[in-house]
């Protein structure tokens, strides 16, 4: 849970001598327009945009012999050198330091605490200067989400000084007629226009809630002139889209309060491996033998997790380029432009696909994958908007293009060629759990299985993810993989036994013997119902328990052969 990580930062810092503090307070009629500091604190633009937090400390202040402590949560920032804090007139902060916990490969939100020297402190009024520094891709700067400054005398009043530069709008139909314009048909700095990278009409700006100024400072950076972003602005605000979202808020953030896009909020991320195992009385911690329907019982969209979803800002494809789209996919994103049905969406889910195995394929471009697939995600999410996220399906009828999932997965090909790409495993954890959130298998379809978790179980061990979250992957994916149209698996090798690997390799002692006794109890159901298992089938189940038998104590293991189907007695002959 990137976000909810905190590290402390002690800063010594050496005020500097022979030139004027800008502590000092400018002469009343130079005085900077002061506001209370109002959330998210956005400092976008080009490369030197800042923006100052203010506060004041009276003479007797005790910080200014202890100290203070500053807690920040921040959004968008990928690596180091390009953000910065300066404390009065010390010397910069790298926001993006490995010492600190800001800086997320895949922009996550993440938390953190600096401990301010008292040395760096003065009387009156300090100003924290958090500037964006240096160009990195396509990024425009960054969010502050909290800011808290604490003494020993409790937390301090932050102001902001100086306004940002007021964005100028018109409901007058030339201005949106041209903001219209820019925004789909446009483009002025060689690139695609804005409408092929956001919903083609722009819609996802005004639902998760974009501030006039981050538009307009982004159409600046695709060299539109301050008056057309402006425009663009206008062109925004005319459509009829609820803001229902925030811009740092991750779509379909699971919890109780994820009643459509806009998701539950990072509130509803869970801090570690333990609440999640609680929000679940402890199934999936596998201390007992667990039901295999199990999983019927659980929304997956309400049950809060602790992975955080990706924000939009990751939905976002980084980067377009004309020769990624065929003949074929420019026809069906086309078609599926003017006519949002089902099938429309699958052709257009499956040519997006299509194109970008061959893109990973022919060229190599592990990148160019997954940016063709988060293009196509964002347009199937605004299809997800018309089918109605406020639905049952939550957007997602059955059949409907397995989007999230297929972004997960470019990331998860690149990672198996070691080509680890924003984060790598935590990365495609968070897009599958996504698919989790909003179609998880047959629960919610008819029959078409959107994820394939044998690889999810992968991700996770990879990802690092903690015994409920590995234990709660397999009791979904086993379930779901024995139902629908996988029913007639179950005896194959492509049915749930090809989940017990991972497991038994991953798991603790206890939890691999809970883990194989509830398979081998529905495998003794499975074939006294009729079942057959084919050579394939023994053979994995073989290869399980021998890479996992070494753990778990020789009367346990004993104990397991007597209860096991004399079918596969001989798939448990490892570990004698």
């Amino acid at each position: 849970m990137a976000w909810m990580r905190k590290a402390a930062w002690v800063l010594a810092l050496v005020v500097a001598s022979g030139c004027e503090s800008p502590s000092d307070p400018p002469p009343d009629d130079e005085s900077p327009d002061v506001t209370e500091l109002a959330l998210p604190f956005e400092v976008l633009g080009a490369p030197g945009a800042s923006r100052t937090i203010a506060f004041d400390l009276d003479e007797d202040d005790p910080a200014l012999a202890s100290g203070a402590t500053l807690a920040l949560t921040i959004h968008n920032i990928v690596e180091a050198d390009c953000t910065t804090l300066q404390i009065n007139d010390a010397e910069p902060i790298d926001l993006g330091d490995e010492a600190l916990p800001f800086a997320q490969a895949g922009g996550e939100i993440a938390q953190g605490v600096v401990e301010i020297d008292a040395s760096a402190l003065v009387s009156g009024r300090n100003r924290l200067v958090f500037s964006y520094t240096r160009q990195v891709a396509g990024i425009s700067g960054f969010r502050l989400l909290d800011a808290a400054l604490n003494t020993e005398e409790g937390e301090v009043p932050l102001l902001v000084e100086g306004a940002l530069i007021p964005v100028s709008t018109s409901t007058e139909a030339d201005a949106i007629e041209r903001g219209r314009r820019y925004f789909r048909e446009e483009s002025r700095d060689g690139g695609p226009t804005c409408g092929r990278c956001h919903a083609s009409g722009g819609e996802d700006l005004p639902y998760f809630d974009f501030s006039d100024h981050s538009v307009v400072e982004r159409a600046m950076f695709h060299e539109f002139t301050r008056e057309e972003s402006e425009d663009i602005v206008s062109y925004l605000r005319s459509l009829d889209v609820p803001r229902l979202g925030k811009v740092y808020d991750p779509p379909f953030q699971p919890g109780k309060a994820n009643v459509t896009s806009a998701g539950a909020g990072l509130v509803a991320v869970l801090p570690d491996d333990a609440a999640f195992a609680a929000e679940l009385s402890s199934a999936p911690l596998f201390e007992d033998v667990v039901a295999w329907d199990w999983a019927a019982s659980v929304d997956t969209h309400e049950l809060a997790a602790p992975i955080q979803m990706p924000t939009w800002f990751r939905w976002l494809p980084r980067e377009l380029h004309d020769e990624w789209f065929d003949d074929e996919l420019l026809a069906s994103e086309a078609a599926l432009d003017a006519d949002p049905s089902l099938a429309n969406a699958r052709a257009f889910m499956d040519d997006a696909v299509r194109r970008g195995k061959e893109l990973m394929v022919l060229e190599g471009d592990h990148h160019a994958r997954i940016d063709l697939l988060r293009f196509a995600a964002v347009k199937l999410w605004d299809w997800s908007r018309k089918q109605g996220f406020e639905e049952p399906h939550h957007g997602f009828p059955d059949g409907a293009p397995p989007y999230p999932y297929e972004v997960g997965f470019a990331f998860f090909e690149a990672l198996k060629e070691g080509r680890e790409i924003e984060g790598g495993g935590s990365k495609v954890l968070a897009w599958w759990w996504l698919q989790f959130v909003v179609d998880p298998g047959r629960g919610h379809s008819n029959g078409v299985r959107p994820l394939n978790y044998e690889d999810v179980q992968t991700a996770a061990v990879l990802a690092g993810a903690g015994i409920a979250q590995l234990g709660f992957i397999h009791l979904l994916g086993s379930w779901e993989e024995s139902r629908g149209e996988m029913v007639a698996e179950m005896g194959t090798e492509k049915g749930p036994v090809r989940l017990l690997d991972s497991m038994m390799v991953s798991m603790p002692a206890l939890q691999r013997e809970m883990v194989i006794r509830r398979f081998l109890r529905q495998e003794t159901v499975f074939l006294q119902g009729g079942g057959a298992l084919t050579e394939l089938h023994h053979a994995k189940l073989a290869i399980a328990w021998e890479n996992g038998c070494a753990e778990i104590d020789s009367a346990v293991r004993a104990s397991i052969r007597a209860a096991a189907p004399e079918e596969v007695q001989a798939d448990l002959s490892a570990c004698p």
